[in-house]
């Protein structure tokens, strides 16, 4: 997640990293598809795993194993057939499975994870209102997205 750890693996890297035996799996969470088709050359070496539910999909589809998804917090039964679903390569499937995904997809991503996931999740009842620092509530001018999106999905 480059954009957290202020470093990026670039595919090179991941390439010979793969040959180590310790090394079993890469999360790529840069949205971008193309690092995929220069990595899978180690396909027999590693499991590649999204870590971008807005573009999972095509991930799998692509060829990438699954996800490590936020979405599926909140929408696991939905999340799972996505994956069975582009895994499997049926791409009529997984579009019509994604569709009803996307509102929940970009509220998720409002704030910094997982700061909506929570506020979803004690939406649901799932969990307690109490956060640790450094997380913080979900900012009130969000609140109303983030509803929105649950009501339109039938989460609350």
């Amino acid at each position: 997640v480059p954009s957290r750890t202020a470093c990026d693996l670039l595919p090179e890297t991941v390439l010979q990293l793969s040959q180590e035996k310790h090394i079993v799996g890469i999360k790529d969470a840069t949205a971008d598809l193309t690092r995929l088709k220069a990595m899978l050359s180690a396909k027999d070496n590693l499991v590649f795993l999204s870590g971008d539910d807005a573009t999972a999909k095509e991930f799998m589809l692509q060829g990438g194993s699954g996800v490590i998804s936020v979405v599926a917090n909140v929408a696991p039964v939905v999340m799972k057939r996505l994956c069975d679903n582009a895994r499997s390569g049926d791409q009529v499937q997984a579009n019509e499975t994604e569709a009803p995904l996307a509102p929940l997809c970009q509220v998720l991503g409002i704030e910094s994870n997982p700061i909506p996931v929570k506020f979803m999740l004690h939406q649901m009842r799932r969990i307690s209102k109490s956060l640790r620092l450094p997380l913080t509530e979900l900012d009130d001018k969000f609140q109303p997205a983030c509803l929105a999106a649950m009501r339109q999905f039938g989460l609350i």
